[in-house]
C-alpha cells in the first residue's frame, strides 16, 4: 500500500467528520491509500463518525480507547499503518480536494515530501509557504519546522527517527523533523497546498504558551546546546 493517513481524535466529532469527508469524499484519481482513526475514548459520539465508513475499502485500523496524549495516539496509528508513506492529518484538519493524485502522480524521490499549509485563522485563511530543501539547513529548525499535516513521511524514515517522542505534549512533531533531517532524511518540496489546519488546537492556545516554549527549549537545547 502506498499511503496511510493517520487521524487522531478526542471529543471532536464535528472536526473528525470534516477530516474524513476530505479524505473519503474528495480524493478522486488516487486509490492506493487507507484511513486510520485513533480515537481517545471520546464521549461525544465520535465513534459513530468513523463507524459510518465501515465496509469502505479505504478504512484501515480504527480504535477508540484511552491514550496518554496526542503523540502516543499518533505513534499507535503509525504502528498499525500498512502504507509505505505516512500522513498525520488530525481531527479537524482537511486535505485539499484531489491533492493525493497530484502528490503521487510520480514517484517521490525523497524521504519527506512537504507542501504548503493553509492555516484557518479567525481573520480568514492564510497559506504558509515553506522553503525548498536547498534553503533548509539544520539551523532552520531553531525557529521553524515542517508542517506535519502537509508532510508525507516514508515509513522507513519515521521508524529510523524513532517516531514521536511521547515525553512532549506539544512539540514532538518539531523534534521529529529535526531528528530526521539531522539523520540524513532527504527532503522534497511539493509545489502545492496540501491541507488546511485550524488554530483551535493546543499549540495555538495561549493557555499553553509557557509549556510550548519550555518544550521547545528542552529539545533545542539537547540538539544545539
Amino acid at each position: 500500500m502506498t499511503l496511510s493517513i493517520v487521524t487522531v481524535n478526542l471529543n471532536n466529532a464535528a472536526g473528525l467528520r470534516r477530516t474524513l469527508e476530505s479524505t473519503f469524499g474528495a480524493q478522486a484519481g488516487f486509490d492506493d491509500w487507507e484511513q486510520i482513526v485513533v480515537d481517545g475514548a471520546s464521549s461525544d459520539g465520535s465513534q459513530d463518525v468513523f463507524a459510518a465508513y465501515r465496509g469502505n475499502p479505504h478504512l484501515g485500523w480504527c480504535a477508540s480507547e484511552p491514550d496518554t496524549g496526542v503523540f502516543n495516539a499518533m505513534n499507535k496509528g503509525a504502528a498499525h499503518a500498512r502504507g509505505d508513506w505516512l500522513l498525520f492529518l488530525n481531527s479537524g484538519d482537511t486535505l485539499e480536494p484531489d491533492v493525493l493524485a497530484k502528490v503521487f502522480a510520480n514517484p517521490i524521490d525523497a524521504d519527506i515530501a512537504y507542501g504548503d499549509l493553509t492555516i484557518i485563522k479567525k481573520s480568514g485563511p492564510v497559506t504558509k509557504r515553506y522553503p525548498p530543501p536547498e534553503r533548509i539547513k539544520v539551523w532552520y529548525f531553531l525557529y521553524e519546522s515542517l508542517p506535519h499535516p502537509a508532510a508525507f513521511i516514508s515509513r522507513r524514515t519515521f521508524e529510523k527517527a524513532g517516531g514521536y517522542d511521547e515525553s512532549f505534549r506539544i512539540v514532538s512533531d518539531a523534534k521529529f523533523f529535526l531528528v530526521a533531517f539531522s539523520g540524513g532524511a532527504r527532503l522534497k518540496r511539493l509545489p502545492m497546498a496540501v491541507s488546511r489546519f485550524g488554530t483551535d488546537g493546543i499549540s495555538f492556545n495561549p493557555k499553553f504558551g509557557g509549556l510550548h516554549r519550555a518544550e521547545r527549549r528542552r529539545f533545542l537545547s539537547a540538539a544545539f546546546g
